[in-house]
């Protein structure tokens, strides 16, 4: 067996036998081709996911060790500096918390162990419920928010707090990510058989090299921004497998200097009936 590289990733894995006559005499060789591309495809993002999640973990772990050691070091009998200290190990135990969250819920989806209650939901009022959570950090960073939602649009078929989850994450990138005084417009609209939802904002967008991996789990097209605004990387990630399981789906169009745009696609309840 040998495995060979092709063009463009491409990866194959070849089994030679040779071909004999009915007096053990050499006559050809028969070539066998296996392609196993997307095999070392899973083979890289299990070895990646492994490697991000223990440095994911290793970041806040070591910060708060650092710092309970400081305080059993006699920081404790410095009040202003211990108070610093414990605020910061809280922000990073929090850091942790949101990660082991997100880890939970994506393993979750992806075994499709997580219960679904599909029901005909109106997807204007699934949109003011997460902008009124969202309302504090958008009026305190100065954004604009614009909302079309058609009085007249059918309902979705949808696990309600699923896709509050998914419209959740997709709005608080476009939050984080837009500068102070952006405008981030939600659009939804009839498009066939589904309810299409356009999130977009006129931030500084992704450059077309990130765009084919921006759903994968860790990936982040700023880490250090990323992490600064506390994200896990797994946020879009689970917006993608929650989508999947509601057998919509989701794409994005951007490029650098222009805000992105994120359409996802849901079944219309009508067309369910």
């Amino acid at each position: 067996d040998v495995d060979l590289i092709g063009p463009q990733d491409a990866y194959f894995s070849m089994q030679v036998s040779p071909v004999l006559d009915d007096e053990k005499n050499f006559r050809s060789v028969v070539a066998i081709f296996h392609d196993i591309t997307e095999l070392k495809k899973f083979d890289r993002l299990r070895i990646e996911f492994v490697a991000n999640v223990s440095h994911e973990l290793k970041t806040p772990l070591t910060s708060i060790k650092g710092f309970v050691e400081t305080l059993q070091s006699g920081a404790l009998k410095d009040p202003e500096n211990a108070k610093r200290f414990l605020d910061i190990i809280n922000k990073q135990t929090g850091r942790l918390e949101n990660l082991v969250n997100d880890l939970l819920t994506l393993s979750s989806l992806e075994s499709r162990e997580l219960a679904m209650d599909f029901r005909g939901e109106d997807i204007g009022k699934i949109v003011q419920s997460v902008l009124g959570l969202n309302k504090k950090q958008i009026e305190r960073l100065g954004h604009t928010i614009d909302v079309t939602v058609p009085l007249n649009l059918p309902h979705v078929r949808v696990d309600r707090q699923r896709i509050e989850q998914v419209i959740l994450n997709l709005l608080d990138n476009a939050v984080k990510f837009t500068p102070p005084g952006g405008v981030i417009a939600v659009k939804a609209a009839a498009d066939g058989d589904f309810i299409r939802l356009d999130v977009r904002d006129n931030g500084i967008g992704i450059a077309s090299e990130h765009i084919p991996r921006l759903f994968e789990r860790f990936y982040r097209v700023d880490k250090a921004r990323s992490r600064e605004l506390g994200g896990t990387g797994l946020g879009l990630a689970i917006v993608k497998h929650i989508i999947l399981a509601h057998n919509g789906k989701i794409s994005v169009t951007s490029k650098f200097g222009e805000g992105p745009i994120f359409p996802s696609f849901f079944p219309s309840h009508q067309q369910q009936r």
